[in-house]
């Protein structure tokens, strides 16, 4: 275990200090503090942790951070410790949930040394220490990231879809005129079209995703992975348009039903 000090100091004299355990990845920060009567300590060990935030957006931003601190390469040199000391290559596969293993990263002994030239010639220490700091970094710059990638699903859900039920509204209401009939029409209408838009604001973000990871082939990889949901994409859109052109409802029945049997059948 090693303890590094940090840049600087509160005001009031105490002197901060981080120290990385090896069987944790979350690190303690104790903070040793004198205060001006030399009594007893001002500030007490704790342990950082994640807050527990339930939105969308904080959600994203969690999952981005935890990736980040469970990078192969963090575990390597933080959790376990293995700067210079690695006697073999670590392989290290990317899988992707519902797409599988799209890439191996393989950790040598000096990978280090290889990814960060200026590490050459430090002492594990040194490395350990700037490794920390990068990682701190690259958690602050994800959460920014988690933000921007829950921003389009966000605006979709809390913007388009509830403007899009208050216009389907009006005009059933300016239609039929009373309650029932507009409730019945006003639910077979809007569920498929909130669930059509929020799944293909998914699948969009999905497919992005894979291509800025620069997949080769990311097309056909996201084909194969998702095209369930495509093809119950496409029968929620085929339901929308019989709901609002009128069709014969046991044609529109049996398109709800096909819709739901996607479904089902694309989550199993």
């Amino acid at each position: 275990m090693r303890t590094s000090r940090g840049a600087g100091g509160p005001a009031n004299g105490c002197q901060s200090r981080r120290t990385w355990l090896p069987s944790q990845l979350w690190p303690r920060r104790p903070e040793m503090c004198s205060n001006s009567s030399g009594a007893k300590p001002c500030c007490e060990s704790k342990r950082v942790k994640p807050p527990r935030m339930r939105t969308l957006w904080h959600r994203s931003s969690i999952i981005q951070v935890k990736n980040t601190l469970y990078d192969r390469e963090n575990i390597l040199a933080l959790k376990d410790d293995l700067l210079q000391r690695q006697q073999a290559p670590v392989i290290n596969p990317l899988v992707l949930p519902g797409v599988g293993e799209i890439r191996r990263e393989v950790y040598e002994t000096d990978w280090q040394e290889r990814r960060y030239p200026d590490l050459e010639g430090m002492s594990r220490d040194e490395q350990r220490s700037i490794l920390y700091d990068k990682m701190v970094c690259d958690a602050m710059i994800d959460v920014q990231m988690g933000l921007l990638w829950a921003l389009p699903l966000y605006f979709t859900i809390l913007f388009i879809v509830p403007a899009v039920e208050a216009l389907a509204a009006g005009s059933l209401w300016r239609r039929y005129q009373r309650p029932w009939p507009v409730t019945s029409a006003y639910a077979e209408r809007i569920i498929p079209l909130a669930l059509s838009l929020i799944l293909f604001g998914i699948l969009a973000l999905t497919a992005f995703l894979l291509r800025s990871m620069m997949i080769e082939g990311w097309f056909g990889t996201f084909e194969r992975a998702y095209w369930r949901w495509e093809v119950a994409l496409a029968a929620l859109v085929t339901a929308q348009v019989a709901a609002w052109r009128g069709w014969y409802w046991p044609l529109r029945l049996l398109l709800h039903a096909a819709w739901i049997a996607l479904v089902v059948y694309a989550r199993a």
